[in-house]
């Protein structure tokens, strides 16, 4: 899914339960964007983590998320910002 706000771009993965792979999709989608020129985040969204590799693979990676009912803080301000209107 990709998901655009004024200039910012983001890029989900969605699986019930996050595993590192959809965290390593997140990011390469995201990397592939961004040397096109956009300003990207990659993201993913779920449920639970798969495993607890999988959350340090996001913060590694600096994907950010929104798991079950928690957000990340990059997710959040995402999420917050106003988008300006013509």
């Amino acid at each position: 899914m990709i998901w655009w706000k004024d200039e910012q771009i983001v890029v989900v993965e969605v699986s019930l339960q996050v595993d590192r792979y959809d965290v390593e999709r997140a990011a390469r989608r995201a990397a592939t964007l961004r040397r096109a020129g956009a300003t990207v985040m990659g993201v993913v969204i779920g449920e639970e983590w798969a495993t607890p590799e999988a959350y340090d693979e996001a913060i590694r990676r600096q994907v950010e998320w929104f798991i079950g009912s928690e957000m990340s803080d990059g997710f959040r301000e995402f999420r917050v910002k106003r988008v300006d209107m013509p």
